[in-house]
This record gives structure tokens, C-alpha cells and sequence, in this order.
């Protein structure tokens, strides 16, 4: 509509700002559906915009518009707004039998992710003062743009709901304990290319050459122990690295420090190898990376999920 949202905002003190706006009901009505992938796990904001209230045609043309861009079975899991009546739309499910409706509770806008897109879109257009149709149809479109080029919003709106969590949280802690952590945030959540993920994971492992240098050195002058820091050091970066802003100079500078301090734990292997008889040191040595067992376990953690939580079909949320 063309009478904006009004939100909270700053302004200096004794001086109230003041919004004029045309009082017109003139309105864009916008539909739209949030999609997740079956392998990747990646999420997707599809819509259409309309310069009047949805109807049941417009329902049905856009689930046509979704059956074009999605491929395999469709499951769409919307509220039960007259619109979505499925006996409407029985003859076009007929029609496309790999699409499946299902309906959500009453009232309970929480299960529904679709709802927080809204309001990631909505946020930037509030307290705005739109002249027109068109002048309101650019600033929506704009935020619409934005919001579905960003994975982090994107997944922000799933995990917020009262949904069951979906597999990637558990792909993802999965690959925290193992090597590949890094390549799999960048490629499923921030959707970097790969040309990118390559030349960041080349700064991290720089990283952690330079680190081999410089824990040896620790080591030789304080002490193993003194290497401990450095998991400590890996760990805190962890936590950087998943809370810093999509910037890939931030993921260079802070996967860097990540390798540096990770690499502490290179001159433990041969220390173990010491405490044993000669005969016995290079069998030793390996026991460093028994540890590895524990982090294969995790690949196992999902399999434990009631089968109605990890689906192998495309799901949409649709409003």
C-alpha cells in the first residue's frame, strides 16, 4: 500500500520526525513461496507480483510458475487461506501429479517460515514515502531482489520458525569436526563461487604454513604445552568465522588466523611418538589421528531423525 509502514527510528531530541504520505489504498499484492533443495540443501525465494488481491488463478499460476523452476516431486506446505483450497485446484493437481499440497495447522503463523520473508522484505520499506504504483513496485522489487540473494536471510527465516530443523544444521555440524567445514559453509551458505572458495581456502592454508614455522619455534623454546593456545586459538576463530559479515576479505583475514592457530597441533605427533620404544614410534605417531573416529560417528547423527523430519523431495512454504 501506499501508506508506508511506520517503524521506530532515531532523530535528535524535542524533534519528532514526521512521515507525509498519500493517503491512497492503492496496493501491490505479492506472492511468493520459499523453497529448499533437496541434495544442497540451498533455499530459493520465488514470486510474482500483482497489482491486485490474489485470487485462485493467481495460486494456480504460480504454482505453474513454481513446476517450471523446481524439478522431481513438489511437496508446497501452505496455511488454509480460501485461496488454497485444494478442491479448487483438483483439477490442476490431476494435471501435474508430482505436485503434493499440504496444509498447516490453523493459526499458527509460527510454523510458516514465508512469514519472516515478509518481514525481511517489509523492514527496508518502512517509513517510506512512495508517490506511486510504480515508485512503490521498484522499492519492493528491490527488497524482494535482495532478500532472496542472500542464503543468510534466506535460512534465517527457516531456523526462526517452529518448523523441524532441516538436514543442513546437521551437514554442518558434521563437517565442523572434520576438514572440510570451511568449503561447505562458503558453497551452501554464503553460495560462494568456486574460483572464490579456492583462493580463500589458499589464504587459510598459507596460514597454516606459517603457523607450522611459528608453533615449532614455541614449541622448541616453551614447551608443547604451550601449543594448547593454539587450539584455543582455532576454536574462538570458529566462532568468528560463523558471526562475521558476508565480506570474502573478512573470511581471508580471519581463515588465515583459523589456519595459523590450527596447525599448533602438528608437533604433538612426533611428541607422541617420543613416549614410546623405537620399535613402536611410527605405529605411535598415528595415534594422533585416532581421534578421527569420533568425528566420523557424527555422519550417523542423522540417520537417528524420524524419517518425517529428513525429506528427499523439494518442500516449499507458499503465502
Amino acid at each position: 500500500m501506499l501508506i508506508p509502514t511506520v517503524r521506530r527510528t532515531w532523530a535528535q531530541v524535542g524533534q519528532t520526525p514526521i512521515i507525509r504520505y498519500r493517503y491512497d489504498h492503492a496496493r501491490i499484492s505479492v506472492i511468493g513461496a520459499l523453497s529448499i533443495s533437496p541434495q544442497r540443501r540451498r533455499l530459493g525465494l520465488y514470486f510474482r507480483l500483482h497489482a491486485k488481491n490474489t485470487s485462485r488463478d493467481e495460486v494456480q499460476d504460480f504454482l505453474w510458475y513454481l513446476l517450471q523452476h523446481l524439478r522431481g516431486h513438489v511437496i508446497v506446505i501452505w496455511d488454509g487461506a480460501q485461496i488454497h483450497n485444494r478442491k479448487g485446484l483438483h483439477e490442476f493437481c490431476y494435471q501435474y501429479p508430482r505436485l503434493q499440497l499440504e496444509k498447516l495447522p490453523a493459526y499458527a503463523p509460527e510454523l510458516n517460515p514465508i512469514e519472516a520473508a515478509w518481514h525481511a522484505v517489509k523492514h527496508p520499506l518502512a517509513n517510506g514515502q512512495p508517490d506511486n504504483i510504480p515508485q512503490l513496485g521498484r522499492a519492493l522489487l528491490g527488497s524482494l531482489r535482495k532478500a532472496r540473494a542472500s542464503q543468510r536471510v534466506l535460512r534465517g527465516c527457516v531456523t526462526q520458525s517452529d518448523l523441524p530443523p532441516f538436514c543442513l544444521e546437521y551437514c554442518i555440524s558434521y563437517q565442523t569436526v572434520s576438514n572440510g567445514w570451511i568449503t561447505n559453509y562458503l558453497r551452501e551458505i554464503e553460495s560462494y563461487t568456486p574460483d572464490l572458495i579456492g583462493r580463500l581456502m589458499t589464504v587459510l592454508h598459507v596460514g597454516s604454513m606459517v603457523g607450522a614455522i611459528a608453533w615449532g619455534l614455541v614449541a622448541d623454546r616453551m614447551g608443547r604445552r604451550a601449543n594448547a593456545w593454539g587450539f584455543v586459538m582455532a576454536a574462538a576463530f570458529i566462532v568468528v568465522y560463523l558471526n562475521v559479515p558476508s565480506n570474502p576479505i573478512l573470511y581471508a583475514l580471519v581463515g588465515f588466523a583459523y589456519g595459523f592457530g590450527l596447525v599448533a597441533s602438528g608437533v604433538w605427533g612426533p611428541y607422541f611418538a617420543e613416549l614410546y620404544p623405537e620399535h613402536l614410534r611410527a605405529t605411535a605417531a598415528s595415534i594422533f589421528n585416532w581421534g578421527r573416529i569420533v568425528s566420523c560417528l557424527a555422519l550417523w547423527s542423522p540417520a537417528l531423525l524420524p524419517r518425517r523430519l529428513v525429506s528427499k523431495r523439494s518442500c516449499i512454504q507458499v503465502r
